[in-house]
């Protein structure tokens, strides 16, 4: 036999369980390998633990094909086969019913369509995505990107590099902290409180509303939706952002020092709390901006709007 193919039938472990089965697995795993995760519909719960093993425990849907449970070099790979045939065979099925254990450094790769899952005590990383699920996670470290279509995101105390995109769910974190931070959504509404000293928002039609920490950069691009931020601008620090139609409300530190620069290109309204400058108009046209200065720092405030409303003030 080639020694190629004896040495890949090594490296590969696998069990099959079939439909509506009880699961109770167990494969060793690296402390750092990557697990991916894939299933259709249900639930599944994600715990980082101490061992150097993958267990899955649970219950398959009645509609499963079969379960695969593999290791294949440094990945271990958990994935609910679906018979071929029409969806609408299996949709109304409630789905697999899932505890998987990992080891806490594992880089955790999950991808679902109607399931729920919940993630947490994970120190290398995580990318969740869902499209009908909701996602909750908390405690987990390093690369993070979770992603969902018409679910929702809840998550608390993650740390790392962080990304948090919703299309129509609603996306609530609290406490998040790293390098930096981005939230994307369409119509789902986000609150969020995070340390983080870099932020991105991308936001529209939906509400807004973040407490943050000491900024370095915050960039927010918003459409039609409104947006309610709070922050401690660093002295170097730096605020950019453009708005369509919603209101942006920026709340500083009380006497923050920066150079502030508005505009708006086709209408909108400037309130300024900070300072005694007021808003300027074009001769002609819709155009008109404002710009003035607090202090002596290199800070900088730049915001363009459409029809908007910006309001500055301290708290």
């Amino acid at each position: 036999m080639n020694r190629f193919l004896i040495a890949a039938g090594m490296s590969l472990v696998s069990h099959l369980c079939l439909a509506g089965e009880k699961v109770d697995l167990t494969l060793d795993a690296k402390a750092d390998g990557r697990v991916s995760i894939e299933h259709l519909s249900g639930q599944a719960v994600i715990k980082g633990w101490d061992k150097k093993q993958v267990k899955v425990v649970g219950e398959l849907s009645d509609q499963a094909d079969k379960l695969i449970f593999e290791r294949d070099g440094h990945e271990v790979v958990v994935k609910v086969k679906m018979p071929n045939g029409n969806w609408h065979d299996w949709k109304n099925s409630e789905g697999d019913d899932l505890q998987i254990f990992v080891p806490t450094g594992s880089l955790v790769s999950y991808d679902t369509v109607n399931a729920n899952v919940e993630a947490e005590k994970l120190s290398g990383g995580a990318e969740l995505s869902s499209v009908n699920g909701k996602v909750k996670v908390r405690d987990i470290k390093g690369r993070i990107r979770i992603e969902t279509v018409n679910g929702s995101i809840e998550s608390s105390g993650l740390q790392g590099d962080i990304k948090l995109s919703s299309v129509n769910g609603h996306i609530v974190d609290k406490n998040s902290q790293g390098d930096e931070i981005r939230y994307e959504s369409v119509n789902g509404d986000i609150d969020a409180s995070t340390s983080a000293p870099r932020v991105k928002i991308e936001n529209v039609t939906s509400e807004v509303k973040l407490a943050l920490g000491k900024v370095e950069r915050l960039s927010v691009q918003t459409v039609s939706g409104d947006a309610n931020i709070s922050l401690t601008l660093l002295e170097d620090g730096e605020v950019s952002g453009s708005t369509v139609s919603g209101d942006l409300e920026l709340v500083f530190q009380d006497k923050v020092s920066a150079r502030f620069d508005l505009e708006g290109h086709a209408g909108g309204h400037f309130a300024n709390h900070l300072s005694s400058d007021k808003m300027e108009k074009a001769k002609y046209g819709p155009s008109r901006w404002l710009k003035f200065r607090t202090g002596e720092s290199s800070a900088k405030v730049r915001i363009s709007t459409v029809s908007g409303r910006i309001s500055l003030d301290s708290k």
